[in-house]
């Protein structure tokens, strides 16, 4: 059995590894959209979307208080 786990375990490591390898690593850029405090998933997502063709996401700051996040791929 114990044979089986570490074969198992070598088979695992080499895939990961070749994973790894192959996998295309793109910088992302972020951008914060000033606001009042108060962020809208969606009105967030909609000015992300406009203005980037990317993504956003409302975060909470240390003060509960509410930013829109935007992030896209840096060309």
């Amino acid at each position: 059995m114990a044979s089986f786990t570490s074969l198992f375990c070598a088979v695992l490591l080499v895939f990961s590894a070749l994973m790894v390898h192959h996998a295309a690593a793109q910088e992302m850029c972020h951008n914060l959209i000033p606001g009042n405090g108060n962020c809208d998933a969606s009105t967030c997502q909609m000015q992300c979307s406009s203005l980037n063709q990317g993504t956003g996401a409302c975060t909470q700051t240390f003060t509960n208080r509410f930013n829109c996040i935007c992030n896209w791929e840096c060309s």
